[in-house]
């Protein structure tokens, strides 16, 4: 089957999380392609007793799972709970962002 055309018979919540996915799982293997045994995200390393590819198969399994469940809610007409689902990370990543920036401002 081909890519873009399943890729294009997605709904927008589903297209958006597959594409951050997808761009974001491909950074981090870029990261860790040298290394078979250790698995490194911007500055944090761990070294591992197997190879990081378990990583990234499971990481894969993930984002094609969670793609295809906000695909099924959009078609059911659940569409703007599969848009609260890929939208939940950054809301929830900016509100505590201003929790720490206030209670910075507090503590100073």
């Amino acid at each position: 089957m081909n890519f873009t055309k399943v890729f294009d018979s997605l709904c927008t919540p589903a297209q958006i999380y597959l594409g951050i996915s997808l761009v974001t799982l491909l950074g981090i293997f870029a990261q860790n392609f040298t290394s078979n045994n250790t698995y490194t995200i911007g500055t944090y390393s761990v070294h591992l007793q197997h190879s990081n590819l378990m990583y990234f198969a499971f990481k894969l399994i993930y984002v094609l799972t969670w793609t295809f469940i906000l695909q099924k809610l959009c078609k059911r007409g659940y569409g703007n709970i599969s848009w609260f689902l890929v939208l939940l990370p950054y809301l929830l990543l900016f509100v505590l962002m201003g929790m720490f920036l206030l209670m910075n401002l507090k503590l100073v």
